[in-house]
């Protein structure tokens, strides 16, 4: 157990079970990363929890963060060959 103070930042890694109180009244920020070299095991990790919990909670949606990723990356690459092709024509 640790007391973080203001402006520290903790990271948690994938598969740690953690639970924080808070001592006093505060605002939570929070980021879920899944790094595509594990997204597997944050699917695993994600379908194990909802069988030993099952609950309504808030669990990390890996599926939609991937469908978020792909969605990203395509609109990403639209842009850039939209941005080579009006390069590559060359006005009169």
């Amino acid at each position: 157990m640790f007391e973080q103070h203001l402006g520290e930042a903790v990271f948690i890694l994938v598969g740690c079970p953690h639970q924080v109180r808070n001592r006093q009244s505060c605002t939570k920020v929070a980021l879920d990363f899944v790094s595509p070299d594990n997204i597997q095991e944050s699917v695993r990790l994600t379908q194990e929890f909802r069988l030993l919990h099952r609950s309504k909670q808030y669990i990390l949606e890996v599926k939609k963060l991937v469908v978020y990723a792909a969605s990203a990356t395509t609109n990403e690459v639209k842009d850039q060959m939209s941005k080579i092709e009006k390069k590559e024509v060359i006005p009169p």
